[in-house]
This record gives C-alpha cells, structure tokens and sequence, in this order.
C-alpha cells in the first residue's frame, strides 16, 4: 500500500487561531470526525507541533485502532525513513489537521462522560504508539508503548504530584515535545486523564517561556529540561507564580535547582527515567538526592546492572545508569554506564568533568567526550567542546589543570557557538565525534 501523505516537508501551522489551553473534552468532537478521514491504513505519523492538533490526532487514532508513530524529530528525512520502514502508513502534521477539527468545544459533563467510555473500552494489552528514543548515542530505536503502560504511568504521576494540585485540575506549559517519552507522561496522559490543560503551543526561548506562563490561568505547571532552567536563570526575566516545575531528560544540579526554586518562587520535581520503561522514579531535586522508585515498579540488580519491573512491562529493561538501590522503594544515581570512563589508569565522569568546567567564568555550556583512539596501544583522552563568549582554549585547559587529575585534561578542546542538541537537550555524541574528527590537531 503506498503512504498516505497528508504533508510532506517543513510542518506548517495550521490555519486560524488555535485556543491556547487544550482540555480533554474540547477534543472529542474533533478526534470523531478525523477518525474517519483515516481509512484502512495500519500506522499514523503524528508529526503535530501544536498540541491541539497532536492529542486531536491521537485520540483520533485511537477511536479508528490505528498505531501512532511518534517521530524523534521531524526532519524530511527522519519521516520519510518511518515511511518507509512502515508501509500502509499516514502523515499527519499540524496542516494536516482539518480546520474543523482544529478548533475547541464547549466541555461539558456529557463528551467528558462519552471520552470516559471511550478510553476505558480501550484494551490494557492494545499496543497504541511506538516512540523512539532520542538517539543521541546512536540511531533511534523503536519502542512500542501499550495502552496499560500509559495508563499506569498517568496514573502513577498523579499519585507522585501534591493532592491538592492535581485535585484542582493545573495547567501546563512546556518545552518539551509531546512526541517524547517526558512529554507523553506529563502531557498528553494527563490532558487525557482529565489531570490537566495543556498550553497548545511550546516554548523555546525565555521570552517564550515566561509569555507562555503569563497566559495561564493558575495552578501553573512548568515541564522543562535543565537547559531551559539553566537559560532562564541567565536572564533578567521574571516569571508568573509557577506552583510546580516539573523537570527531565537529565540530572539537575541541586545548587541550581535551589537558585531557580527561590528566584521564581516555585518547587522543582524532577521526573528519571528511559523510553523504554517510561518513568521510573522521582525526586524533589531541593530536598531529595535519592530518587524514590514509583509505586508499580521493583529494581533488580545483576552486578552493575540494573533493571526495573513492572506488570505492564512484556520484558524487563535494563536501565543506561548504574544505581545504588537504597531499601525497597528508593535508589541512588551514580552514573551512566556510558559516561563512566577510564584515562591511563584514572576513572572518572565524564557528567563530573561538565560540572567542574561549568563553573569556569564565561562558560556557558559544554560536553566532554572520549576520544576514540586509532591504535589500542594508544592511550585514550578525553575531547571537551565549550560554550561561551571568550573562551579560550589555552585559558580552559589552565582553569581544568587546576580542578582535576592532569590526565583528564582534554587533548583537545573545540569552542563552538552552541552544542548540537535535541528538542529536550539531550547532545547528539555522533555530532560531537565528527566534529573532533575534523578538528583533529586543532
């Protein structure tokens, strides 16, 4: 069967205003009607950037059982790869979306009833999306999510969150796409859960992001990345009160979480976890270092591996980090597997390394990595790539030789004008070795 394209190319916005907060029953009539404008196709890429137009084309998807296919970015090639890994599939982004369909209903308790029976007619073990991870460390890989799996984690996150938060029903803004694993749990489930209402359009920038919050009724709730926290505390900028941040996608340092915390007035949960198994653990990054293992999940360790349980699971996934389990029910990070590194004899972090560096004056972000070497009777060396107005690589290499063992100082050093991330900041490591392929000897 050949693709279904509703769109192809750069994804457009859809036509007309869309209203800014998107609640569960506003949807409904919208999702009906494009469930039947799907046909006999087995995937939909839902490619939607606003969030009204994505939770439209999910629920649609969901009513029509179809899969959706969650792309890890929307770059031409990356969905024309899933067009042709998938065959019998459409296309759908935010013009895809009929204008008709893009546009709120009043809710009321009859659709919230009707979208209530809808989803609980939906089978546990239906398998519902497939999303991929992020591929920073390699090509992306395809997860296939169930319906009970992101029932279980909706409903873990709301037990996880203050009782009187999610009693009031909050409203989120975010600058995480919905399409990953982070945004799919603190997001769309909760939309469809009927937990919260979602800000329809993402932020990037700080003036974005504090626009944004401005725009919501309260309680507010800021889901977020620590690159985001890290910008907006490098801004004059102020922000409405914001009753929760909500934060991912990597460990946030505590001295920063404290100086976000108490410049805008807010309590920061940090979310762990992988696209594997979905959430994993949360903590209060202010008041907690160990992390407490959700309610419907157990840890098994083999060695330095570690794997989390859970019924909803087909398998066990081992997790990229090795942990420290603490009791039952809570667990110390130590380090990703893969940034654990040893340098003639020395083993350290590469994540340390990035601390010690962040503290240099004029640094404003950067990655260390390991170089790979052409000849094992080489020694390896650490390569390290900054971020900031005045770097000098002499000047960085000094400051280093100063805070850590000399053999961890980086033979080289690569100043660029922003590191290569993703939509949640996660830093593409193949990049990273390309670029120090060709600066080699610079």
């Amino acid at each position: 069967m050949r693709t279904n394209r509703v769109h192809s190319g750069t994804v457009e916005k859809a036509s007309g205003p869309s209203p800014p907060l998107v609640d569960r029953e506003s949807i409904l009539h919208g999702a009906k009607t494009m469930a039947t404008t799907l046909g006999d196709v087995s995937y939909v890429i839902n490619a939607c950037e606003d969030f009204r137009c994505f939770v439209t084309a999910f629920l649609a998807a969901l009513m029509a059982n179809k899969v959706s296919l969650f792309p890890g970015d929307h770059t031409t090639k990356h969905l024309e790869y899933l067009e042709s890994q998938y065959q019998g599939c459409k296309l759908i982004t935010d013009i895809g979306v009929p204008e008709k369909t893009n546009h709120a209903t009043a809710p009321s308790a009859q659709t919230g009833q009707e979208l209530e029976q809808i989803l609980d007619r939906i089978p546990g073990s239906r398998r519902v999306l497939i999303a991929f991870t992020s591929g920073s460390t390699g090509n992306p890989l395809a997860v296939s999510k169930s319906w009970a799996g992101l029932v279980a984690g909706g409903q873990s996150l709301k037990r996880a969150l203050p009782k009187a938060f999610v009693a009031s029903k909050y409203s989120v803004f975010s600058t995480v796409p919905p399409q990953h694993s982070y945004g799919i749990e603190t997001s769309l489930m909760p939309a469809l859960m009927g937990m919260a209402r979602v800000f329809s359009k993402r932020g990037h920038f700080p003036a974005e992001i504090s626009q944004g919050l401005a725009s919501l009724a309260g309680p507010r709730c800021f889901v977020t990345t620590p690159l985001h926290i890290r910008a907006l505390l490098d801004t004059r900028l102020e922000l409405p009160p914001v009753e929760l941040t909500v934060c991912a996608t990597a460990p946030l340092d505590q001295a920063m979480a404290m100086r976000f915390e108490k410049r805008f007035a807010t309590k920061i949960l940090e979310i762990y976890g992988c696209t594997e198994s979905g959430f994993v653990a949360t903590r209060w990054t202010t008041k907690d270092s160990a992390w407490a293992l959700r309610d419907d999940m157990s840890l098994r360790s083999e060695g330095e591996r570690t794997f989390v349980q859970a019924a909803f699971l087909k398998e066990d996934v081992q997790l990229d980090d090795i942990i420290a389990i603490r009791g039952e029910r809570h667990f110390d990070l130590i380090g990703r597997s893969s940034d654990m590194v040893k340098v003639g004899g020395k083993r350290a972090s590469l994540e340390g390394l990035r601390q010690v560096l962040l503290r240099m004056d004029g640094v404003e972000d950067c990655k260390f990595i390991l170089q790979p070497q052409s000849s094992k009777a080489m020694t390896p060396r650490t390569a390290v790539f900054v971020v900031g107005d005045g770097c000098k690589r002499e000047k960085i290499k000094e400051f280093l030789r100063r805070h850590v063992d000399p053999v961890l100082v980086p033979r080289q050093v690569v100043v660029l004008d922003a590191l290569p991330r993703n939509a949640v900041g996660k830093v593409s490591m193949e990049h990273l070795r390309k670029i120090a392929t060709a600066k080699t000897g610079k």
